[in-house]
């Protein structure tokens, strides 16, 4: 056992004279590191627990993560599981949280993301994201079944919308909180097509009627 001035203790193997094999260092500021060593160095496979609650285990080089591992983050309860290059997750990506899972790929450095995001209720993402909320060109499936695909703004705004209900009716046009608005394309399963206007959710008025078999209707408000 060798122990610091500065209240750190190791607890392990050496060779010829530095840390080299399995260790067991423990500072006196909270930070624990159980693994291999290397020259010296914090290298290898090991666990490490951090002075600010969050917890690692996978590989380490110079005592950075660097390698396949897994991260725990204490404050918000994330688990992010991949590949690590001097502290920071690269490439493929898996986060758990109480509230989703998100399996993908981070795309710039200021959390950017592409990949499938999957929810507590089992309703599911795949597209582009930003810090794990919809944005970008995506589709969502409900829980209930509803398809909606588009370009999102927010969690709950989608322009440019395609949204394909359990019973096959289509609505194409804007979103706003999950709802048409505003001019929308409404095409049923037997081929039939309405322009109405909608506010809320709810059409206000029909603005024409179109028949794949005959002309077009002149637009009329309702």
């Amino acid at each position: 056992m060798l122990k610091y001035k500065t209240g750190t203790i190791y607890q392990g193997n050496f060779s010829k004279g530095v840390k080299h094999g399995f260790g067991h260092l423990i500072t006196g500021t909270g930070y624990v590191y159980r693994g291999d060593w290397s020259s010296g160095c914090r290298s290898g496979y090991a666990q490490i627990h951090y002075e600010n609650g969050d917890s690692y285990i996978g590989e380490v080089v110079n005592g950075l993560r660097s390698g396949g591992g897994e991260l725990y983050i204490s404050a918000s309860g994330e688990t992010l599981q991949g590949y690590w290059r001097e502290d920071n997750i690269i490439g493929t990506v898996k986060i758990d949280t109480a509230d989703w899972q998100f399996k993908g790929q981070f795309v710039a450095p200021n959390n950017s993301m592409v990949g499938e995001i999957v929810y507590a209720d089992k309703s599911s993402y795949i597209g582009e994201m930003f810090n794990f909320r919809r944005f970008g060109n995506g589709t969502l499936t409900t829980s209930a079944g509803d398809r909606i695909s588009g370009l999102w703004a927010n969690e709950v705004d989608v322009n440019d919308a395609k949204r394909v209900d359990r019973k096959g009716v289509i609505w194409r046009g804007t979103l706003r909180d999950l709802k048409p608005h505003g001019l929308i394309r409404i095409e049923l399963p037997n081929g039939a097509k309405y322009d109405g206007h909608c506010e809320d959710g709810k059409i206000k008025r029909f603005l024409s009627i179109r028949n794949c078999e005959g002309p077009h209707a002149p637009y009329v408000l309702n």
